[in-house]
């Protein structure tokens, strides 16, 4: 089973940690150093460029710090696509789109699904159906789409970073032009990195 490390990794430009949200509350305190954000974002926090030149090779797993508190687990009622789960949310059935990640389009709604688009909606299915999930909010993005979904990532209940391990198995791409806050950047970059370098998944199956 690959593994995905957190360890130090190159930034083509300073990083810029956001505020972790767990149902809109901060994971971690924002110090007093934060600045206003563009609208349409939370506050974000400015952090030093300390990352070496070269990222290594990733050797973990994406699994985040068991201390941190995620918040309640919600039961995964359906998965709609390998990106889209629905939860029952304290009563109400809501629609979850996992942020920073994309996976192909699946066909089993009559309509022409993309490459590896099926194998991605059954990688979900296998690991999310059913299963008890946290939701973590990225304080750097919106709560919810254009199409009301809640923007989330997905920790399961023994830490693991379910966005990044979809990525490292090579079923979803990590989509690096939204702003992303530790320690899920790491994570995203590293999986990415893994799967391009084995080729696995949809990196072999679609070119």
């Amino acid at each position: 089973m690959l593994r995905i490390g957190s360890g130090n990794v190159r930034r083509s430009a300073p990083v810029i940690a956001a505020c972790l949200f767990v149902l809109g509350g901060p994971v971690s305190g924002c110090g007093s150093n934060t600045k206003p954000a563009p609208e349409g974002t939370a506050p974000v926090v400015e952090t030093p460029e300390t990352a070496p030149t070269t990222r290594p090779t990733p050797t973990l797993e994406p699994e985040l710090e068991p201390s941190v508190d995620f918040g309640p687990l919600y039961k995964v009622t359906r998965v709609t696509d390998g990106d889209t789960i629905s939860v029952d949310y304290g009563g109400t059935i809501e629609k979850v789109r996992l942020i920073a990640i994309d996976t192909p389009e699946v066909d089993w709604y009559g309509s022409q699904g993309g490459c590896f688009g099926d194998e991605a909606g059954n990688f979900t299915r296998q690991k999310l159906a059913g299963a008890r999930v946290h939701l973590v909010r990225d304080g750097a993005q919106e709560d919810r789409d254009r199409y009301g979904r809640l923007l989330r990532f997905v920790v399961l209940e023994d830490g693991t970073n379910f966005n990044a391990l979809i990525v490292s198995k090579g079923f979803a791409t990590y989509e690096s032009q939204y702003p992303v806050a530790e320690p899920f950047l790491s994570q995203l970059e590293n999986a990415s990195d893994a799967a391009l370098a084995s080729n696995a998944g949809l990196w072999s199956a679609c070119r």
